[in-house]
């Protein structure tokens, strides 16, 4: 049975506690993260000039591309793609893929020998040879057959891959990871190698696929005891009739991979910047909204029903269905949100302090304060408004004050937004039918105060955060709790 993968080529696992199979990457893939490239860009590169020379109908290709676009890549998303494609095939005609080919084929002729399938095949001299070699070198090692081309996994990383040989008895070394490698020369490959077995002796366990695509039909075995510190390398480089043991550091290889993982984390960060601008004296911005004007509700929502009537079902003395916007079940924090159109504005705010953030507001970047705007202006359709400018209430300042703090550290994105408002009054920051600025405007002032202590927290320290298995991102506060829904 073929191996279930997502769309970006990933094992599809169903995680211990999960409901749904998760997209695990590809050991491979992790063992790429600390390489430099240096030899395979100029040996692809090699592979590609060979390729559109022995062929002349790709140069012409080469030739009718730059006649429509001189600068291919850079001309635009048809011709990038274009010159792709034709990288491609002038590498493979160059003979890019011939030894990976053969040591395809050489991996699949020894698993069968292996598990004892029986018949002989046909092979080519040069391929017997190969086959040959391998039986001669590794005479007096023992492959147990039910850990021959497995598939493990290593939840806590959310990595998989498939291990060649995941249980080998070496004469006086004992039980350990083994790997065929049919490259012609691995002097540039043992650090991703030592990784790569790394990871297959540190797996939870031995992963089979069901037939289920829900993953229901899935079997976790246990992993066999083997070596953390040493792996098995078999080099049986493709055509070469010669075969060579290595013994691998994979104590070694478990510390670079660790390293990779913080790599790959590294490189996902976004909240290395936040904007800055020079303050221009004696240049007044005009401040939009919050500070400015609010507008004026859309004609929908002025004949629109009230929260009053939708609880009630009617409007005007007329019974009425409840709108499609807010379809059945609803949960009480999201009804809370809903009919909460006069929340509690609190006290009126220190004058000093609302004029302090009125500047930090004019001083955001352009996207920023858009992010903002757009928030205040959907608050103000639901009837929910925080505008400043219609009072200086604590419920107003507090809300605002959160939000210019998320923007600027560089986290004005709704994701953070519902995650924080989560928090604070429950599921209803993720309910499908609730925006969040409908929820922000709602918030009364005790919850205003308690949405902009969560961003300060969230902005000056390491908040814990999980995602559950619908992809939504729940952060885990130490300070006040929220109220109850």
């Amino acid at each position: 049975m073929e191996t279930r993968r997502d769309n970006y080529g990933r094992y599809l696992v169903l995680p211990p506690t999960g409901s749904k199979p998760l997209g695990y990457t590809r050991a491979t893939t992790i063992t790429k993260t600390l390489d430099d490239g240096g030899g395979l860009l100029p040996w692809k590169a090699t592979a590609t000039m060979v390729g559109a020379l022995r062929r002349p109908g790709l140069m012409a290709r080469w030739q009718a591309l730059m006649t429509q676009q001189p600068d291919p890549w850079y001309g635009s998303a048809d011709s990038k793609n274009a010159a792709k494609k034709l990288v491609e095939e002038c590498a493979n005609a160059g003979g890019s893929t011939d030894r990976a080919d053969l040591g395809t084929a050489l991996h699949a002729i020894i698993e069968q020998q292996l598990l004892g399938v029986a018949g002989t095949p046909l092979l080519q001299p040069r391929m017997q040879a190969d086959i040959d070699a391998f039986t001669a070198a590794t005479d007096g090692i023992t492959f147990h057959r039910g850990y021959i081309e497995t598939m493990v996994v290593l939840d806590g990383h959310r990595v998989a891959g498939t291990s060649d040989m995941g249980r080998t008895t070496v004469p006086r070394v004992g039980d350990l990871i083994a790997d065929l490698k049919t490259g012609a020369d691995l002097r540039y490959s043992w650090q991703s190698i030592a990784m790569q077995l790394a990871i297959y002796a540190h797996a939870d366990n031995v992963y089979i696929q069901g037939e289920a695509a829900d993953g229901s039909r899935d079997i976790r075995l246990p992993m066999p005891k083997v070596s953390q510190d040493v792996g098995l390398v078999i080099h049986l480089p493709a055509g070469e009739a010669r075969c060579e043991l290595h013994l691998i550091d994979i104590a070694a290889g478990w510390e670079a991979f660790e390293r990779a993982m913080w790599v790959r984390s590294w490189r996902s960060r976004k909240d290395l910047t936040k904007p800055y601008t020079v303050a221009v004296e004696h240049a007044p911005v005009p401040a939009p909204p919050p500070f400015d004007e609010p507008p004026a509700p859309s004609p929908d929502r002025l004949t629109a029903p009230t929260a009053v009537e939708k609880r009630s079902g009617t409007q005007s003395g007329t019974p009425t269905q409840k709108p499609s916007a807010y379809p059945e079940p609803l949960t009480p924090a999201a009804q809370k949100a809903q009919l909460r159109t006069s929340p509690d504005e609190g006290d009126i705010a220190d004058a000093d302090a609302f004029d302090a953030l009125e500047r930090h507001y004019v001083e955001l970047s352009a996207a920023a304060r858009s992010w903002i705007t757009e928030l205040a202006k959907s608050a103000q359709q639901h009837g929910v408004s925080f505008h400043a400018k219609q009072a200086r209430t604590v419920r107003r300042f507090e809300t605002i004050r959160g939000l210019v703090a998320l923007a600027l550290s560089n986290s004005h994105d709704d994701e953070t937004l519902r995650a924080v408002l989560a928090s604070v009054v429950g599921d209803v920051a993720n309910f499908a039918n609730v925006t969040p600025a409908h929820v922000l405007g709602s918030l009364d002032a005790g919850e205003a105060a308690i949405f902009a202590r969560r961003v300060d927290e969230l902005i000056s320290s390491d908040v814990p955060a999980t995602v559950t298995d619908d992809g939504v991102v729940v952060l885990h506060f130490t300070g006040l709790a929220a109220p109850a829904a």
